[in-house]
């Protein structure tokens, strides 16, 4: 099983793709927070699915970074999806090293489409 983080601070969102990636046969953990996601990432994390808003002050974009600057246990290349409802912060998920940027409402089928394409690779 390939494991997931998911990242974003609404529980029902959390829950609702938690269930969607277990029917997908994935091994989900959630964080509510990029210091709980950050914590949570082992050298096994396949990838990250990250919300831009996040409470606590900070947002996905901050988390991608850290990712990418080697600042969790995860490898610093796993691949990271960065969703919004906002298009306008497309641009900052690119620029802070996102793989993929999906624009909410997204299809629960692109969701998992785009993590089984980034983890083999293609």
């Amino acid at each position: 099983m390939c494991k997931v983080i998911v990242v974003d601070d609404d529980p029902s969102a959390t829950m609702l793709i938690r269930m969607l990636l277990e029917m997908e046969g994935f091994e989900v953990v959630t964080s509510f927070d990029r210091h709980s996601a950050i914590d949570a990432a082992c050298s096994e994390t396949a990838t990250f699915v990250v919300d831009f808003n996040l409470g606590h002050g900070g947002n996905g974009a901050d988390l991608i970074r850290t990712i990418r600057a080697g600042g969790t246990k995860a490898p610093s290349t796993v691949p990271t999806i960065l969703v919004s409802g906002d298009h306008r912060v497309k641009d900052e998920a690119l620029a802070a090293g996102a793989d993929v940027f999906l624009l909410k409402p997204y299809s629960p089928s692109l969701l998992t489409e785009t993590i089984h394409r980034l983890i083999s690779g293609h």
